[in-house]
């Protein structure tokens, strides 16, 4: 397909391969609302009510994602630690864990 305004060959963070595209509706100008999905999950999309590209999903390469991955994984390190020395019965840190991790 075709697109007007996005021409990517690749994802703009970590060059995966497109994997759909397309434009799903358009806008009462009758500039299409166009979009590009990549193999790594990133999703681009145009935007008609603003003229601009606009990242819809982002890419799970991108610093920011990696380092906000990083982040949860630490904090969920921190809670099983928290959980497991807790002077209680075992069943309750196990119920706690299921709800929590």
């Amino acid at each position: 397909m075709k697109l007007d305004k996005l021409n990517y060959k690749g994802c703009p963070v970590c060059g995966a391969r497109v994997v759909r595209e397309g434009v799903p509706r358009f806008h009462t100008c009758g500039e299409g609302f166009e979009f590009q999905e990549f193999k790594c999950g990133c999703v681009v999309k145009w935007s008609p009510n603003f003229s601009c590209e606009e990242i819809d999903t982002q890419c799970p390469k991108h610093p920011e994602e990696v380092a906000r991955e990083t982040k949860r994984e630490e904090a969920h390190r921190k809670l099983k630690r928290y959980i497991d020395r807790l002077d209680v019965d075992e069943d309750w840190k196990s119920h706690k864990r299921m709800y929590l991790l």
